[in-house]
């Protein structure tokens, strides 16, 4: 199946390392051109040259997408580099772990700061673009988190106020020619953030590391992790336009892992 999106112009955020690294490769594949954007230019400039070895046309972008100008300025940076912008996926930020009483007002500040706010201001940075040629993709990499409270994260209420404004906006921009999608990646691995996740729920547990890895595996019902690609493959797809008239969904792309019925 040809999914379009030969010769369209990209931006994807956190792109430096794990989900994101992956999604932009993704991207190059299907013949994009693509802006990465994250904060630190060396670990930026590793992924990029990478994907120029495959052909890529591949433009780095650093800035802070938690500050307040940080989004706008990045985005327009992106725009400049690329020529317009056809697709925008969101995937900067992580939450970390902790029950209401061990979270404190810093981490909550810190996290809000960049999910969901910076996802906020680079859809609207992106936008004027977009309407501007009437067509655009954006897609939100969210996490389970925001579809199955636990007690021992807390912070994944975040990623439920992602799936709120993706709702909202799917409805708000459609009639534009903008569609605006989710995903909510389950463990998915290799990276820094799944990695730490294991320590510490290891840690807490008692166990070796290694022990509880394997345990952990073993109780999902597929028995194993996604792997990066898997998911950026899955954001691809929801990023081109076989998914037009899936806007203001989400994928759920965690194994069956999650509980719940949506």
């Amino acid at each position: 199946m040809d999914l379009g999106l030969r010769g369209k112009a990209c931006i994807v955020t956190g792109a430096s390392k794990g989900i994101g690294a992956e999604i932009a490769r993704a991207f190059i594949e299907e013949g994009a051109s693509v802006a990465l954007i994250a904060r630190h230019r060396e670990p930026l400039e590793e992924v990029a040259k990478k994907l120029r070895a495959l052909g890529g046309t591949v433009f780095v972008v650093t800035t802070d997408l938690a500050t307040e100008d940080g989004g706008t300025r990045g985005i327009q940076q992106a725009a400049a580099e690329l020529g317009r912008i056809d697709i925008l996926v969101n995937n900067a930020g992580s939450s970390p772990l902790g029950s209401f009483d061990k979270v404190s007002d810093q981490e909550w500040m810190d996290t809000f700061a960049l999910k969901p706010m910076g996802y906020v201001r680079t859809i609207r940075a992106a936008l004027p673009f977009m309407r501007a040629q009437k067509k655009g993709r954006i897609v939100n990499v969210v996490g389970a988190g925001g579809r199955w409270a636990v007690a021992e994260y807390v912070m994944g209420c975040m990623n439920a106020t992602v799936l709120h404004l993706t709702k909202s906006l799917g409805e708000l921009l459609a009639p534009e020619g903008i569609t605006v999608t989710a995903i909510n990646p389950g463990p998915t691995g290799p990276t820094e953030r799944f990695d730490r996740i294991m320590t510490a729920w290891a840690q807490h547990l008692g166990l070796p590391e290694e022990e509880f890895r394997r345990k952990y595996e073993r109780d999902l019902p597929l028995r194993r992790i996604a792997s990066t690609t898997e998911v950026a493959r899955m954001v691809v797809l929801m990023a081109s336009d076989v998914t037009a008239y899936a806007t203001g969904g989400a994928l759920q792309a965690d194994g069956a892992s999650a509980r719940g019925v949506f």
